[in-house]
């Protein structure tokens, strides 16, 4: 098996809008606190080729996604099936995808984005060497979130990874854990947030780190426990240096070894009369936000009782991750681990679409069941939607990535 490292800079220009906290903050990014970048991990054997790239943005458009994907087909002979896109969700980076209220794209920086995602990609292609042996950790830490929509809910408090050494190159880490990167609250400077701080941590041991957040829906900093929005560098740079002792101490060897799915699946979503429409308006936290789902809900012909998604999924070792292009509850997570104790999903990943929520928010009618739709311009989730989703990563990645 071959392993390579690719990193490319996205830092925004001035003036462009920071993304994340609405509504209409108009916030203007004034300059850096710490740099944004694209990483990614590219996996080879005689089989296939695949790589996971992420980026420190709060999302990416399906159509930034697409764009990259066509260059790393038509260019690096990649099949868009097997380029995982994600996003770390800082929400002190700019818009990078349509959330109504929350930021808009910078037209430049976003027409922009395809080409240096690619960039992290071939760079990681052209670094491949060797992988002379593996190791996986799944390791419970100190908890740096908990879980802001039910009290005393569920959180995975493990961090979970895989780390290649390689013949001749540095080593390259693939890290994950699952909170919102929330700490710095609505600053009008950049900056990745704790994942930044996590690879930091990494690049000072000469390690290579690919940061992937896991399920954070539900999931916030325990910071914003004592205060929302007041974390500082410090806070996060202390976040960071947890979560990589945490990986770092509890490595087991694995066997150097990888496979990958992808699929199609679909979840129920609640079908919208245009009747029925004015009868949100009171959820929508705005008027402009609901005058623009308005609008959208309208022009979904017809009404729509599903929505269809694509699933990618890798194996490891004996770590499986996958992604959903969701801000998705823990439930989901959990359900894959029934099959695959050490197993994460990425979340906000391959074209961010809004929240996922568990059934427990969708009975309190919570800001992630309802009000998050506004800002996504999409439909209502059926209940129990993702808990479907959780049992079809668990029963359909049983079956092909055992």
């Amino acid at each position: 098996m071959l392993a390579g490292f690719g990193k490319e800079n996205i830092d925004p220009p001035a003036g462009a809008e920071l993304s994340g906290y609405g509504y209409y903050l108009e916030r203007k990014n004034t300059g850096a606190m710490d740099h944004l970048y694209a990483r990614c991990l590219y996996l080879e054997n005689p089989e296939e080729k695949f790589a996971v790239v992420s980026c420190d943005l709060i999302g990416l458009s399906p159509e930034i996604c697409a764009a990259a994907r066509e260059l790393a087909r038509t260019r690096l002979g990649i099949a868009p099936e097997k380029l995982m896109i994600c996003a770390t969700h800082t929400h002190t980076g700019p818009a990078s995808a349509r959330l109504e209220g929350c930021g808009v794209m910078h037209p430049g920086y976003a027409a922009s984005l395809p080409d240096k995602i690619f960039a992290a990609v071939k760079k990681a292609a052209e670094d491949k060497a060797q992988v002379t042996e593996e190791k996986t950790a799944d390791a419970k830490i100190e908890p740096i979130g908990f879980n802001r929509a039910i009290a005393g809910g569920p959180h995975d408090d493990h961090v979970r990874g895989a780390l290649f050494a390689r013949s001749g190159r540095s080593s390259v880490a693939l890290v994950s854990y699952a909170c919102h990167p929330v700490t710095l609250g609505p600053l009008d400077r950049f900056s990745p947030d704790y994942p930044g701080e996590v690879c930091q941590c990494f690049e000072e041991q000469g390690v290579s780190p690919v940061f992937l957040t896991g399920i954070c829906g539900d999931i916030d900093p325990v910071n914003n426990l004592i205060k929302w929005g007041s974390g500082t560098k410090e806070i996060i740079r202390g976040y960071g240096e947890r979560i990589f002792e945490g990986f770092y101490k509890n490595l087991t060897p694995a066997e150097p070894a990888f496979g990958t799915d992808h699929f199609e699946t679909e979840l129920p979503v609640v079908p919208l009369k245009p009747e029925e429409l004015d009868s949100y308006r009171e959820r929508a936290g705005h008027e402009k936000t609901f005058a623009a789902w308005k609008k959208a809900m309208t022009e979904l012909e017809p009404a729509t009782d599903r929505e269809r998604i694509e699933i990618r999924a890798v194996r490891t070792g004996d770590l499986v991750f996958a992604s959903v292009p969701y801000e998705a509850f823990t439930c989901i997570g959990d359900r894959l681990r029934e099959a695959f104790p050490n197993a994460f999903v990425a979340g906000c990943s391959d074209g961010i679409r809004g929240y996922l929520p568990s059934r427990e928010d969708w009975d309190g009618g919570a800001y992630a069941a309802i009000g998050a739709a506004f800002i996504y311009l999409r439909p209502f989730f059926a209940k129990g939607a993702a808990e479907l989703l959780g049992e079809t990563l668990r029963d359909r990645l049983a079956e092909t990535l055992r």
